[in-house]
């Protein structure tokens, strides 16, 4: 079931989703929205997470500035939404990376829920 549909989406919102059992108050604002090749990529950025992090003083990240996420799977993710035009957070240097690789075509995007995606950069981050 979903909450949202595609149209409901805009820059500067921030909404709910269903988390990770450790981070049940992470947040999500989208940052970005792209049309590319006929996919609609929301660019997202995450608060309130706790991605194990060796690099990181306290062991543990509490952001991700930039998520590229399918429409659909971003869809079924969300539950509520919390606030519109907010003050977007720092993603622009993450964004400049993905999107450069993108176009020579070795960077992608999620098509999973929010929390696997939370989990696939966190056993990343560990590697």
């Amino acid at each position: 079931m979903s909450i949202a549909n595609a149209e409901d989406f805009a820059v500067g919102q921030t909404w709910s989703y269903k988390t990770r059992i450790v981070e049940p108050n992470s947040v999500l604002t989208v940052v970005k929205i792209d049309n590319l090749n006929d996919n609609e990529i929301i660019h997202i950025s995450l608060e309130g997470v706790k991605v194990k992090n060796s690099q990181a003083a306290s062991g543990f990240g509490e952001t991700i500035s930039h998520l590229p996420i399918s429409e659909e799977a971003l869809k079924n993710s969300v539950t509520k939404l919390l606030k519109s035009n907010v003050t977007l957070p720092e993603y622009q240097e993450g964004y400049e990376i993905w999107k450069e690789a993108y176009e020579k075509g070795e960077g992608g995007y999620f098509s999973i829920p929010v929390s696997e995606c939370v989990e696939y950069m966190e056993q990343t981050i560990n590697q």
